[in-house]
């Protein structure tokens, strides 16, 4: 059955066909419809674009005096030039997409150590436990037990077993012996334990110094926790009770600007050590990070008995600027902390995460972490089993899934700390060390007058340099920069500008509706026309 008459099927709808002897079916009645006024309006209004656009190509290709071979493989050149732009556009653009979306760039302006804070120093010392003070506790013990139910050399090996929690090692323990503490000293905290049993700081710290006057190593250092163990630590900020104090600042350069120290150890009290030798650990970090090993944030150092040591500082400053303000941490990867100290402190986070790791496996938080909640258990002898089978887990971060090979071991024994970002305001601080051994032409100086330096180790932690160098942490793309460079490509390669993008837009929208309301205007007086005409009865046969 035939629905369109076929003198009229090749026909071009240009123009309403009046007077057909067949109704044209699937809306081509005998007014354009609204399709082909689309159509149409859209066709013209390209033309014309085409016509009168600033992109020569266009003009000549719908130029009709010139021949049209030439025009045709014009055309031809013109699409396939114009396709391998906007591939090459669309690839630029994947890329600006997926490049890092901050850049640090170095700062030219002057940046004094007077503004910088000085860096936290941990003083730690490799004996775990001192041979004088197990001594004294475990004579303290005896002494209040009147059963005696261990004895003075029993007492002093099961007190030994509890630096096997500092480095989470097994060792042989006698399950008792913690309820044996309990009911005879009414002890039962391991923190306190250690801390008894640990080296002191008022018999290591000798003489100190800061901007070149003496001051009591009791003012200057504090006894507080880190994963090393107890340490005598300077300004640091990180602890509950440090939270609130300023950060010290040096006024001056040299030697003796900056903090001055003389450790003594004796290598006879050495009972349990961290590390095989005698040397003193020297750790430099932000004040308001937790010294944590394989966290990033602070430098280990090791200092020579009997020697003095030079540590000539030096500190990459990281300032975020002002436009990041209005990101947020997780689109930024780096925490802004808005005015909170604590917030940027990424290793106490981490800290913090592998606290809680250790009380999800064991049901307790080590004592060299800081614990996550209150009441979190702390971990004794009798979890000690637990500590040496995931100690492995508890030193690494988990890579993610795309890491590479070679850290197939994280990936597997490690801790999921995702939520921890890295500060964007951050202090780098290094060193470079100078070791000297003691002779007496170093010691032409006040300072050391009256010191007996045997068994001693000077430390000088100082700036040389009064400008260090700052960073500015930045984005590295905004989006007018972007815009620049993709429309800098498209005058290149495709052959597109601002104007001729402003023209396209134009003719696709305002002329188009210019046509389209013509071409509707058209039919609508046709229609009318139609209805006051007389209509042709068409008989079917």
């Amino acid at each position: 059955m035939r629905t369109v008459d076929p003198n009229l099927w090749s026909k071009k709808v240009t123009k309403p066909i009046l007077n057909v002897s067949r109704p044209i079916k699937f809306g081509l009645n005998e007014f354009s419809g609204a399709e082909t006024r689309f159509r149409k309006s859209f066709h013209e209004a390209m033309v014309e674009f085409c016509r009168n656009s600033s992109v020569e190509g266009f003009r000549f290709i719908l130029d009709k005096e010139s021949p049209k071979p030439i025009r045709l493989l014009y055309l031809i050149v013109l699409l396939v030039t114009m396709v391998c732009g906007l591939i090459v556009v669309a690839w630029n653009i994947h890329w600006f997409w997926h490049r890092p979306r901050l850049t640090v760039n170095q700062q030219t302006v002057q940046h004094p150590v007077q503004q910088i804070d000085f860096p936290a120093v941990a003083i730690c010392s490799y004996n775990i436990i001192s041979r004088s003070a197990l001594d004294d506790y475990a004579k303290y013990i005896y002494l209040l037990d009147t059963n005696h139910i261990y004895t003075m050399k029993e007492i002093k090996q099961n007190l030994l077993t509890f630096g096997a929690l500092h480095s989470r090692s097994e060792a042989t323990i006698d399950p008792r012996f913690v309820s044996y503490l309990d009911e005879v000293a009414r002890e039962t905290n391991v923190t306190n334990i250690l801390y008894k049993l640990s080296p002191k700081c008022e018999s290591m710290l000798v003489r100190c110094s800061w901007r070149a006057q003496r001051t009591d190593c009791q003012r200057l250092f504090a006894t507080r926790l880190a994963t090393s163990g107890f340490c005598c630590i300077f300004n640091s900020r990180y602890s509950t009770v440090d939270r609130n104090n300023p950060p010290r600042r040096v006024n001056m350069m040299g030697q003796d600007a900056g903090l001055r120290v003389v450790v003594r150890e004796d290598a006879d009290d050495f009972t349990l050590v961290r590390h095989p030798g005698d040397n003193v650990e020297v750790d430099i970090f932000d004040g308001i990070q937790f010294p944590t090993i394989r966290a990033g944030v602070f430098r280990f150092y090791a200092a020579a008995r009997n020697a003095s040591v030079f540590f000539k500082l030096s500190v990459q400053a990281q300032e975020p600027a002002s436009s990041l303000q209005s990101h947020s941490d997780k689109w930024l990867g780096c925490s802004l902390a808005r005015g909170a100290a604590a917030a940027r402190s990424w290793s106490l986070c981490v800290a913090r995460c592998r606290a809680r790791a250790a009380l999800a496996l064991c049901g307790c938080a080590p004592h060299t972490l800081p614990p996550p909640h209150d009441s979190a258990r702390v971990c004794s002898l009798e979890h000690l089993a637990c500590l040496a089978k995931h100690k492995e887990k508890f030193s690494f971060l988990y890579p993610g899934e795309g890491a590479h090979e070679s850290l197939s071991e994280e990936r597997q024994d490690s801790v999921w700390c995702a939520h921890c970002r890295v500060g964007c305001a951050r202090l780098r601080y290094s060193a470079e060390i100078v070791t000297s051994p003691h002779t007496p032409l170093l010691f032409l100086n006040r300072f050391f007058k009256g010191l007996d330096l045997t068994n001693t180790t000077i430390i000088s932690i100082y700036y040389e340099k009064e400008n260090q160098r700052l960073y500015l942490l930045d984005i590295g793309l905004r989006w007018y920069e972007v815009f620049a460079a993709i429309s800098s490509q498209c005058v290149f390669v495709v052959g597109l500008t601002v104007l001729s993008v402003i023209e396209f837009i134009y003719h696709l929208t305002f002329r188009w509706y210019h046509y389209y309301m013509l071409h509707w205007r058209q039919d609508r007086r046709l229609r009318n026309l139609k209805k006051t005409q007389p209509t042709n009865k068409i008989n079917n046969i």
